[in-house]
């Protein structure tokens, strides 16, 4: 027992260790990189294009119409500003250095933490999921190991696969008694499942996903009689890199066939209409790899989803946008059971706007400016042909974006685990 003690401390040292250091390493990685902003009616056209021209554009709003901000790299910035000055588009630089950027939002949060009641998650336990700061992978692991062994007869815990560097990818899977983890025939009254930290920037999403499950396990309810699948970070190495070295970093840590470009994107990796609405290019944010699963972390997934019983719901959680997005992400042709995914989604709005006030749109994943295949969702709806399969946008509308205060983690929280109810509420009926 000694011995593990020491190893565990050993471990959170090295991680404490790497996040100092990697502070630096992060403000470093972005230094002179721009965000800009951009609007007109000819946004999406000229996207198009200078995405053609530079791949290595990281647009950084999706679904939105009309205005979106872009991340421009400093070997970038030229052409990109060439290309805006021979468009009609409106644009301003809103970041003019995103390294000087984040420092001033670091000392802004670790001012603001300061105030807040300490929580617990070290080596002696991690009894809950944290409300004043992100968490690193290592707690998130603590946290699942604790809540499984606490919680035994209802509460099991399995790694699923490895990530491209070999950190383990954790199920969670919840069961309202132990009979159906001890016995695989018991027949099951339905699964949810539910992804987290897909996308490595993300954090609110791996975050979010933990507090709902933390409520699922610990205030059962009516709803509490279904099996629940999580996989609260499917992206353990990229959500490393962007914690310590990289924090704009979006995809997972493959080395590709470009040395300086890294990275598949895991949300266009997935086995149904690979390559419509992704890049070929390793160089962008959407390259969606090599071949369809060609990726551990989309495998490990792809593999346990495929194994659960009675696949009832599947939610993938991102962000940030605040929007309910259901398939088709491949086509704008509208889906056939439209109206139900609809009511789905908006009883998950409705909700999330009744405790705190934000609003969640909803509207077909390809609704913004781009298809985008090869995705969770699709992929769900069509192979395993699960009755509801959404993608879920988090917090918030832009103002932070990625950067999102952990000041908002209990918030956002608090929204997931209202707007889940319901829908499933929805969906029961």
């Amino acid at each position: 027992m000694k011995m593990f003690v020491l190893m565990w401390l050993a471990c959170f040292g090295s991680a404490s260790h790497a996040a100092t250091v990697g502070q630096v390493l992060t403000y470093r990685k972005l230094q002179g990189h721009q965000i800009v902003r951009i609007s007109g009616d000819s946004l999406d056209t000229f996207l198009s294009e200078a995405l053609k021209a530079i791949p290595s554009l990281d647009i950084l709003h999706r679904h939105s119409v009309g205005e979106t901000r872009a991340r421009v790299a400093p070997t970038d910035k030229e052409a990109f500003h060439s290309l805006l000055a021979h468009s009609d588009l409106e644009h301003d630089v809103e970041v003019e250095d995103l390294s000087e950027y984040l420092r001033a939002h670091d000392l802004k949060q670790q001012r603001a933490a300061s105030a807040r009641l300490e929580e617990t998650c070290d080596e002696s336990g991690c009894p809950a999921p944290l409300k004043s700061s992100y968490m690193t992978f290592e707690q998130m692991e603590r946290y699942m190991m604790d809540l499984a062994s606490n919680n035994p007869a209802r509460v099991q815990l399995t790694s699923i696969g490895k990530s491209f560097e070999g950190r383990d990818i954790w199920m969670v899977h919840v069961s309202p008694d132990g009979s159906r983890i001890s016995d695989s025939d018991s027949a099951s009254p339905g699964s949810v499942w539910i992804e987290g930290g897909l996308h490595a920037r993300e954090w609110i999403s791996p975050s979010s996903t933990l507090h709902l499950l933390h409520e699922r396990v610990t205030a059962c309810d009516s709803q509490c009689d279904l099996d629940y699948y999580f996989v609260p970070i499917a992206n353990p190495d990229g959500y490393e890199y962007s914690r310590t070295t990289d924090r704009m970093w979006r995809k997972n840590r493959a080395v590709t066939t470009r040395s300086d470009c890294g990275g598949v994107d895991l949300n266009r990796n997935w086995d149904y209409k690979f390559g419509v609405g992704a890049s070929s290019d390793p160089c962008s944010e959407t390259y969606m790899g090599p071949a369809a699963f060609s990726e551990p972390e989309t495998r490990a997934l792809s593999n346990a989803m495929s194994k659960v019983d009675n696949l009832k719901l599947m939610i993938t959680f991102h962000s940030f946008g605040q929007a309910v997005l259901y398939p088709w992400g491949w086509t704008n042709e509208p889906i056939e059971d439209k109206e139900q995914l609809v009511r789905a989604g908006n009883a998950f709005a409705d909700a999330a706007m009744r405790i705190t006030g934000k609003s969640y749109a909803v509207e077909n994943s390809a609704g913004g400016l781009y298809f985008a295949s090869g995705a969770t969702d699709d992929w769900a709806k069509k192979v395993l042909n699960a009755p509801y399969s959404f993608t879920i946008e988090l917090r918030d509308s832009g103002m932070n974006g990625f950067i999102l205060d952990a000041s908002e983690i209990g918030p956002t929280a608090r929204e997931v685990v209202a707007g889940v109810s319901a829908l499933i509420s929805e969906i029961r009926k």
